[in-house]
């Protein structure tokens, strides 16, 4: 009997036993359908934190992921959910990582019954997961022209993670297809697999890829053969992309001397480009300008614009006497922006001798505005007369540059011809007209400011709260709510409707560069060039512009100023912007004050 019970006891415990085992099993299954579950609701950037959760999951995990891959949705958004849906599948199979998530995935690679995110989401896992055994479906897919651009540069990028060595020839092929968005997948492809003929292929893209992508060409270029490095970049400089050689003109900056005979070499040689050139000017006027000087000397004469533009800008901040001669040549250059550039750079210098060769300047119709400029920074007497003259030209530009100028050399013989230019048909030269008067601070020139009603109102500093800027208004504006950015500093003076917005922006862009730029994405228009801010130690400009602004006709001044360097980014400029507007019927009543909230802008410590 004792026996017996024993083998009762063995077989019923074993039966327990496997009536446990398949209570387990469902458990399981149901622990991964709720985990799939959970992660699909999940948003792309924290899929990444589950990283490695569905490592152990066994074949359970493939019932729910079939499931949810040909689950159909229903109502608003129903396609996006499909998209999510599929995409989670094949990321969860990417991290699950087994042979038979690899024949899930490279199946969903042409499934065109399936989103088409699904099927890119599969070719990055199959990347991500190092599965060697898709080389041939991902190549597949890649050579099939009649897959979408968007699935084949995924798929490119696969291959890529691969190092798949095969793929260089069909990489390289690809190039010349003229669909951009293979490029980049290419190009990523070929920086991975690094071999010798994956670099010709990197060589081969300089000559026949979109600009945006030739920047990535010179990264992996660089990365892979860095004894190399100088002349991939010496080549960048040569680039028609502004990107690339931005980057080029950075990195040879901070090489330093080392590198200075291969600039010369560069520059001196016939074959090299004008663009390649210029940027060599630029880049020795940034190391020891004073070592280069007949170099930059021989450059004002050379038939690019570009190169005598930039050498006349290094020759200024050499400052020798030496220099002065050939900048004064450079006023009647055959090209405005020449003169214009040097008109500048004489202003800066302020040599005596340069004074009558500016005044003679002024008749420049194209130039002879920054000739004006340039007299008020030097500030001679001399100039006084021919800039009065001047304040009564066809020119609006002229006449403007005119007030200022005056204004800056502050002479008593200027107070009643700006008197009269107070009464000038251009805003602009009235105000600058007004301002001059009240630099120059006479007890007559103040009384006419008086008279015209622009002056008088208490003032208040508004500083933005978390920028060190801040400019000078009336009393009692109001800070109006920016919820969509932080960053922009609003205030207002609700009953005139005139507004000042205050907001900053780090970019490779310099301050005019990204002024123009800024002003074309808001759909501002305005005549001429940009304008150099005057009084400001930084590098800043603006426009006069006018446009819609919250749905009415604006006049607008809009201000880009560089204060250094982002303290994030090394290689970009620190802008600060400066938005002041009111409606454009109302702008003469309110531009004197836009103009000295403007130049009240200041930073703080």
């Amino acid at each position: 009997m004792k026996m017996k019970h024993i083998i009762v006891f063995i077989i019923f415990g074993f039966i327990g036993n496997v009536g446990y085992a398949q209570e387990d099993k469902p458990s399981k299954l149901e622990r991964w359908s709720r985990l799939v579950q959970k992660f699909r609701s999940l948003s792309y950037g924290q899929w990444r934190s589950m990283s490695g959760e569905f490592n152990d999951a066994g074949d359970l995990i493939y019932k729910p992921l079939a499931d949810l891959l040909r689950k159909e949705e229903t109502g608003e958004g129903a396609w996006r959910r499909v998209e999510w849906n599929q995409r989670s599948v094949a990321w969860i199979l990417g991290d699950v990582g087994t042979e038979k998530a690899v024949d899930f995935l490279v199946d969903m690679l042409p499934d065109t019954t399936l989103n088409l995110w699904g099927r890119i989401e599969a070719a990055e896992s199959l990347g991500r997961m190092n599965a060697v055994r898709a080389v041939d479906p991902l190549l597949e897919t890649f050579k099939d022209k009649e897959s979408d651009t968007q699935l084949r540069r995924y798929a490119a990028r696969a291959l890529g993670d691969l190092q798949c060595q095969k793929a260089v020839s069909f990489l390289i092929k690809a190039l010349n297809e003229d669909i951009n968005r293979i490029d980049m997948g290419v190009i990523y492809a070929l920086g991975n697999i690094g071999s010798d003929d994956a670099v010709d292929g990197l060589l081969y893209a300089l000559e026949c890829t979109e600009n945006y992508v030739r920047g990535s060409v010179y990264q992996h270029l660089r990365r892979l053969r860095p004894e190399k490095e100088i002349a991939f970049l010496l080549l960048a400089l040569e680039d028609s992309y502004w990107g690339a050689r931005e980057v080029a003109v950075k990195i040879l900056s901070e090489k330093g001397e080392e590198i200075s005979g291969s600039l010369v070499a560069l520059f001196e040689n016939n074959k090299t480009s004008h663009t390649g050139r210029w940027e060599t000017i630029r880049i020795l006027g940034k190391m020891k300008p004073e070592k280069y000087t007949k170099l930059f000397l021989e450059a004002l004469k050379d038939e690019d614009r570009r190169i005598r533009d930039e050498s006349a800008v290094v020759l200024g901040r050499i400052n020798a006497s030496k220099t002065v001669k050939p900048l004064i040549g450079l006023l009647k250059d055959e090209n405005p922006y020449v003169r214009e550039e040097a008109a500048w750079v004489l202003g800066e210098m302020k040599p005596e001798k340069a004074i009558e060769f500016l005044i003679d300047m002024l008749d420049d119709k194209d130039s002879g505005w920054m000739a004006a400029i340039s007299l008020g920074k030097i500030g001679s007497e001399k100039s006084v007369k021919s800039l009065i003259g001047m304040l009564m030209v066809k020119e609006i530009k002229q006449r403007r540059a005119a007030a200022w100028a005056l204004g800056k050399i502050q002479s008593d013989k200027a107070v009643e011809p700006l008197i009269k230019a107070v009464m000038d048909e251009d805003d602009e030269v009235r105000m600058l007209s007004t301002l001059a008067l009240e630099m120059i601070g006479t007890h007559g020139a103040l009384k006419a400011v008086e008279d015209f009603k622009l002056v008088g109102q208490d003032k208040q500093i508004y500083k933005h709260p978390r920028l060190d800027i801040q400019v000078e208004a009336p009393s009692g504006w109001k800070q109006l709510p920016r919820p969509e950015d932080r960053l922009i500093y609003e205030i207002a003076d609700t009953e005139e409707n005139v507004h000042v917005m205050l907001w900053y922006t780090a970019t490779m862009q310099d301050a005019k560069g990204y002024l123009e730029k800024m002003a074309d994405m808001k759909g501002l228009h305005w005549e001429g060039e940009p304008m150099v801010v005057e009084g400001k130690e930084d590098d800043a400009w603006k426009v006069d512009a006018t446009g819609i602004v919250w749905g009415i006709d604006a006049r607008v001044f809009l201000t880009v100023i560089q204060n250094g360097y982002d303290g994030r980014h090394v290689d970009h400029n620190a802008l600060y912007i400066v938005m002041i507007w009111c409606p454009e019927p109302d702008f003469s009543r309110h531009k004197l004050q836009m103009a000295n909230i403007l130049n009240s802008v200041k930073f703080t410590e």
